[in-house]
């Protein structure tokens, strides 16, 4: 069981194009998009009382949401996994287990916000080496909703991602610097935003200039 947040269809989008450039691999195990996330806290396997986790979930609701930062370049952890940093979400991660300390096994390590790409399968008898990712990534998401899961294995032995509940986060956003604003937009559909996504990645320099993520793109009728 674990706590963990989605990651928008832009961005999931974006890591099924650099999946499919990779040729298949029975000593890789490539994620999913259902188990595209970014763990916020593990409880482990040994939960005794589930309505005890929804409850702990449910008392996050007084926290704030926050804007994840996507780190430059992936990177390997332990020589298994090749994974995207995540910044940004260090405080939230702390008052989650802070929140929620009751529940699962105490962490004794450090908070590392990533999303995993691949993994060596360990079942493979051979020798596999991981691939290199030459992609530079920018952008950031916002983290609004936290989801309670678990992951389990099907009968064919995979392991899958089931969602348990969710709870929505507080309306301020640390990087948006909205707080309970409310407004009538219509939102662009995803191939415009993904062609606009192109322009961002090629002019954003990082010289003073703030591009509007993608997953804040719209148009406003009404402001209330």
């Amino acid at each position: 069981y674990f706590i963990a947040a989605t990651l928008p269809p832009w961005l999931k989008a974006e890591i099924q194009q650099i999946r499919n450039l990779y040729p298949t691999n029975p000593g890789l195990s490539w994620y999913d998009d259902s188990k595209m996330v970014v763990t916020i806290r593990f409880f482990g396997s040994q939960v005794s009382n589930l309505d005890t986790a929804k409850k702990a979930l449910h008392s996050l609701r007084t926290l704030d949401c926050v804007t994840a930062e996507l780190g430059s370049h992936t990177k390997v952890l332990g020589q298994n996994v090749v994974y995207l940093p995540v910044g940004g979400l260090e405080h939230l991660a702390k008052a989650v287990r802070d929140m929620t300390h009751q529940i699962g096994h105490d962490e004794t390590y450090e908070f590392l916000g990533r999303i995993a790409f691949v993994k060596r399968n360990r079942s493979y008898p051979g020798t596999v080496q991981l691939p290199m990712i030459p992609t530079t990534f920018k952008g950031h998401f916002d983290v609004n909703t936290l989801f309670l899961m678990r992951s389990y294995k099907d009968p064919n032995g995979h392991v899958r991602y089931e969602t348990i509940d969710s709870v929505t986060l507080g309306h301020h956003c640390q990087k948006c610097g909205l707080s309970g604003n409310l407004f009538i937009a219509v939102v662009p559909p995803w191939a415009v935003t993904k062609e606009l996504g192109k322009i961002q990645y090629k002019y954003c320099t990082g010289n003073g200039v703030a591009w509007i993520p993608r997953n804040r793109l719209h148009v406003t009728l009404r402001f209330l």
